[in-house]
């Protein structure tokens, strides 16, 4: 359900992960103020269903905008999908970082009556801040973790749906193994150099691809 708003427009929540202004690669972006460090892909995941959850509690439309990375080659966000064809003209839009942080919202969330009343918010997030809002007496009859499950249930079947060029491989090698053995191979949040910027660390070590080659060489 969608709630209109003092402006006359419907109200909506847009998860956005963009390229920063201050990347050395950057070319050009909708809102021009994503901090430089947002996370890699399962922290994107979390404030992308974070924030969808709150867009449900509070009967706002929801949007991704995801153009940092090319993802969209291999994911479809549906109904999701932002296109600038939604942003009403001359309408206020509010930006909010939530980028590795969730004290600014806590309380705002647990305390609030007014819960985002501008129309357009943008949310830079990698954290979990839905969960205040089932602190709020709004919503202290729902129950977190039921709501929570339901939308990562729907992750990859309504949300970010895998596109064939991605199917086909995970069909390909379920039909010929029995069993799969994934890895993921972590260098380490504060040792990369926009992560340590962001959360003000220092840069303790840097490794390096071929470090990590070196390692998994024999391995059967």
């Amino acid at each position: 359900m969608e709630r209109p708003n003092k402006y006359g427009h419907k109200v909506m929540f847009i998860a956005c992960f963009e390229q920063s202004p201050k990347h050395p690669n950057y070319t050009n972006s909708v809102f021009k103020h994503s901090p430089i460090w947002i996370g890699g892909l399962g922290d994107r995941i979390v404030g992308l269903i974070s924030c969808m959850l709150m867009a449900r509690l509070l009967e706002r439309k929801f949007y991704i905008l995801w153009t940092k990375d090319p993802i969209t080659r291999y994911v479809d966000f549906q109904q999701y999908t932002f296109t600038e064809r939604v942003l009403p003209p001359d309408i206020p839009i509010t930006l909010h970082n939530c980028i590795d942080t969730q004290d600014r919202f806590r309380s705002y969330l647990m305390e609030s009556q007014n819960l985002y009343p501008e129309p357009i918010n943008v949310f830079y997030n990698n954290q979990e801040i839905a969960q205040y809002l089932y602190k709020n007496k709004r919503f202290a009859h729902r129950n977190f973790l039921e709501d929570i499950t339901a939308l990562y249930k729907t992750l990859y079947t309504e949300i970010m749906v895998p596109k064939t060029n991605v199917t086909s491989i995970a069909k390909r090698l379920l039909n010929k193994h029995q069993y799969i053995v994934g890895l993921q191979i972590r260098f380490g949040d504060y040792v990369i150099p926009e992560a340590s910027q962001n959360r003000g660390n220092e840069k303790i070590y840097e490794r390096s691809p071929e470090e990590a080659l070196q390692k998994l060489m024999g391995i059967k």
